[in-house]
């Protein structure tokens, strides 16, 4: 780009793509077209390891409520810290880690049950009891 060149690592491992560059690793997975139209945030979101590594901190506990993009969990690999997101607003329904704990690549740490939007009640009616 703008006769800059950067040089950026490929890696596959399952349906999981890895692309690194800088000292940086981003996870790519497909996403079906329930998450393109915004349908995934309903339910239960998950939150992964993106590689090997310790985690290091975790700012949350189970039953909390967290708000899309909250930093949840931080996971050190490669001497760098990763933080991970909660990836939808709602309730923290499971926290399956600790600090010290080795994780896995891909490894499923915590699980957020995503919030019912909030719906209101059109003039006149009551709210659901």
């Amino acid at each position: 780009m703008d006769g800059h060149s950067r040089r950026w690592w490929y890696a596959r491992d399952g349906q999981v793509r890895w692309l690194g560059a800088g000292g940086a690793a981003w996870a790519l997975t497909e996403a079906g077209p329930a998450a393109r139209t915004g349908a995934a945030s309903a339910g239960v979101a998950e939150v992964r390891s993106p590689m090997p590594g310790t985690v290091i901190a975790v700012h949350v506990r189970t039953g909390e409520q967290v708000t899309a993009g909250q930093p949840l969990i931080i996971v050190e690999a490669m001497k760098m810290e990763h933080s991970l997101a909660a990836p939808v607003t709602g309730q923290v329904k499971d926290l399956l880690v600790s600090p010290g704990e080795q994780v896995r690549i891909d490894q499923l740490l915590a699980v957020v049950d995503a919030a019912e939007p909030a719906s209101t009640p059109a003039s006149g009616e009551p709210p659901d009891a």
